[in-house]
């Protein structure tokens, strides 16, 4: 026992290699062992002794099978393990160790994107599907598509983290995974207007035809397809959808009489920014049909559950689903060989919408983007909208 602390309780377990203990002045229980002659000290943040001689034993447990299988024990969080890192890389420029230009491309990806996506992880807990998630949402947040060199420099600034991990010794090694190939500027895939009936009609087909073991599964793609082709929210927003941020509401119209009219309003919150957490959207008319639809269907409707998920708690990654559906249906890829992805639902909706007559300042605000934005990557509209005007004769 360590005589330097004041212990206020205190339990021995494991024949005495491990300490449950509170201090002085804290209620919660803490536990102290040595393994491999480090000492490991661990908040247990639990008032109940019970439950920390518990918690302490579990933990004496996974401390022990990460000794076997050759993993550290210090368990570091990824905010921190950056700090470190660019700390050290500011260390390396004042030594000229890096140029000013890769120190400052380094420090900016590893400050910005890749700190505040895995800030909250161990660094010990980060895989390889947690770093191929973290391409697909980070690329799913510009309204513009990264360039394929910005997403290289991500890929090379995880390495590089890890790299210095590895060198502190809070992870032996580091995931393996790739950077995304393909073209990563221009236009998304979409579908055109009548591909979209095309995608709902066989969509549903789709899902009549499947076991019921995977009916659920199913269904949940079809409707996720719907509510995003009627909103035109980002994935991100989808991913982040509860029940608690829809709602519905009626406003009376003057149209020949009084006529009252319901809409649905949805609080997305997947691009915030310092000044705006959320945004609100509404949805075309129909998207309500879809909404309770699926609220109908869900297991999962209480108002904390997500929209989208196939169990509690977990968000739904739609990736691989809609991929496997479209190559089913044969409408993976559009008119130029672009593969479709569930990004491209909202590059549809634009588009559709903008064909429709949709004001581009009203559209620029529902969907989270600057007219700008609408403007350079859906110009094509205009362009059809004026077809005649193009087409026309020279001579008349």
């Amino acid at each position: 026992m360590d005589d330097t602390i004041t212990y206020k309780d205190v339990y021995e377990i494991e024949d005495g290699r491990v300490l449950v203990f509170k201090r002085e002045n804290s209620q919660y229980w803490q536990m102290r062992t040595t393994i491999n002659g480090e000492r490991i000290w661990r908040s247990l943040k639990t008032t109940d002794h019970k439950k920390a001689i518990a918690l302490a034993r579990r933990e004496l447990y996974k401390l022990e099978a990460l000794v076997d299988a050759g993993q550290p024990l210090k368990q570091q969080k990824m905010a921190s393990v950056i700090d470190e890192y660019i700390a050290n890389l500011d260390a390396k420029l004042e030594s000229k160790a890096i140029s000013i230009h890769m120190h400052k491309k380094y420090k900016t990806y590893g400050k910005n994107q890749i700190r505040s996506y895995f800030e909250s992880f161990l660094i010990q807990d980060i895989a390889t599907n947690t770093i191929d998630q973290f391409f697909r949402d980070t690329i799913d947040e510009y309204d513009e598509m990264p360039t394929e060199s910005t997403v290289k420099m991500w890929g090379l600034t995880i390495r590089n983290i890890f790299d210095y991990a590895i060198s502190k010794k809070y992870v032996a090694r580091c995931p393996d995974f790739k950077v995304p190939e393909g073209k990563l500027n221009g236009r998304r895939a979409a579908f055109t207007r009548s591909e979209w009936v095309e995608l709902e009609k066989r969509t549903l087909e789709w899902v009549g035809k499947s076991t019921e073991q995977f009916r659920y599964n199913r269904w949940l793609l079809y409707f996720y397809i719907m509510i995003m082709g009627t909103t035109g929210m980002r994935t991100n927003d989808a991913r982040l959808l509860k029940w608690k941020h829809i709602d519905f509401f009626t406003k009376t119209t003057e149209c020949g009489g009084q006529i009252e009219k319901s809409y649905v309003s949805i609080r997305a919150s997947g691009k915030p920014t310092k000044r705006r957490k959320t945004r609100e959207l509404t949805g075309q008319k129909h998207c309500q049909e879809y909404i309770l639809g699926w609220k109908d269907y869900s297991k999962f409707t209480d108002p904390d559950d997500y929209v989208f998920c196939l169990s509690k708690g977990v968000q739904y990654d739609p990736v691989q689903p809609f991929r496997n559906l479209l190559n089913d249906i044969e409408m993976l890829n559009d008119n130029m060989g672009e593969k479709r992805t569930p990004y491209s639902i909202r590059h549809t909706y634009a588009t559709l919408r903008l064909e429709s007559g949709v004001n581009i300042h009203l559209l620029a605000q529902q969907m989270g983007t600057s007219v700008a934005i609408i403007e350079r990557h859906y110009g094509h509209v205009k362009l059809r909208d004026n077809v005649e005007k193009l087409a026309q004769n020279r001579n008349k």
